[in-house]
């Protein structure tokens, strides 16, 4: 393990990288940028998805303008689904009438009493749709021999175009040389003005309470993980070089079986005095023997961004930015962490 400064060691959703031979592969997923219309006002719903069904058929009859609230009627059967590559030929896409769009996105949005959510947000497109569908309607580039690519793979999200009638389709963005969708379909997507018409909650990513101590949800802890990987013992010293003043302090209980993540239970703030003890009660050797599990471990940001774990129980392991298992003091960690 290096001995170099840890970083925080959190559990969420982002990017997915996945790691090749020779290169870094990251799945992007492609969305909708701009908005109209109060989308802050909407309801947010519970779990769920709509179940109505649509059926695509192609149309010769040129598109007319649609008032939005027709629109909104026009597409509330229609059903987000994302698209097969090769599922709609150029033919059928040529001969459709778009006039309007639906898109369902995930995003991540701050409910009032309620924390933080992952979403899924249903919009519907008011303006830019003739653009939109002739870039689609654009030809694949060819793959020249050789040709230098990054190594990224973007995942469209769901996209469904809707006529006049209310059939819909579901295209597959043109693709550049490199197999990616080309520039001219993501800047008429950027053009799309969209109209938010629902929001689903979908999976809570962090409680009003861990959101008000400024705590993250679930946090890794790094002092069960480092002895699993069999991490050596410190002669024990300062977890930090330059502690702050005051630190806060998260505390997590690890559930079920999984003892190497923790969900927020409470915080505790410190004053300067109880900062320095328990920075001190923090410096002691590693473990000699074997020390049980633990499911309470407390998070300590000592530094600006580097972490101290300790458990609360056991040996009281310590895993801070210096290298090797340390241990706390039992007493002191127990009064200032347990006592408050």
């Amino acid at each position: 393990m290096s001995d170099g400064p840890r970083r925080r060691a959190t559990v969420g959703r982002t990017v997915v990288t996945v790691m090749a031979a020779t290169a870094t592969v990251v799945a992007v997923v492609l969305g909708v940028s701009r908005l109209t219309g109060p989308h802050e006002a909407l309801p947010i719903r519970g779990t769920g998805t709509p179940t109505a069904t649509a059926t695509a058929t192609a149309t010769a009859t040129p598109p007319a303008a649609v008032p939005a609230g027709d629109l909104l009627s026009l597409t509330r059967q229609v059903k987000c689904r994302t698209p097969v590559p090769g599922a709609v030929s150029h033919d059928e896409l040529a001969a459709f009438a778009a006039v309007t769009a639906v898109s369902c996105t995930s995003d991540t949005r701050e409910i009032p009493g309620e924390g933080t959510w992952s979403v899924e947000v249903r919009r519907v497109a008011t303006g830019g749709v003739p653009a939109l569908q002739a870039a689609l309607e654009r030809p694949d580039e060819p793959t020249p021999e050789g040709i230098a690519c990054p190594a990224i793979a973007v995942v469209p999200q769901p996209l469904v175009l809707v006529d006049a009638a209310g059939h819909t389709l579901v295209p597959s963005p043109p693709l550049d040389s490199c197999h990616l969708p080309q520039q001219a379909f993501t800047r008429a997507l950027d053009q799309v003005t969209w109209r938010e018409v629902s929001v689903d909650k979908v999976q809570q990513v962090a409680t009003p309470q861990a959101q008000a101590a400024g705590c993250s949800q679930d946090f890794k802890n790094m002092a069960y993980l480092e002895a699993a990987a069999g991490e050596a013992s410190s002669p024990g010293g300062l977890v930090v070089g330059s502690p702050s003043a005051t630190v806060q302090v998260c505390v997590y209980r690890a559930t079920g079986k999984d003892l190497d993540v923790g969900s927020f239970r409470r915080s505790v703030s410190l004053s300067a005095d109880d900062t320095r003890r328990l920075l001190a009660a923090l410096a002691g050797p590693g473990p000699t023997g074997s020390c049980p599990a633990q499911r309470d471990f407390a998070v300590i940001d000592t530094d600006g961004g580097n972490w101290t774990t300790v458990e609360l129980g056991g040996c009281f392991r310590v895993a801070g930015s210096g290298p090797g298992l340390g241990t706390g003091d039992p007493a002191v960690v127990t009064t200032l962490l347990d006592g408050h």
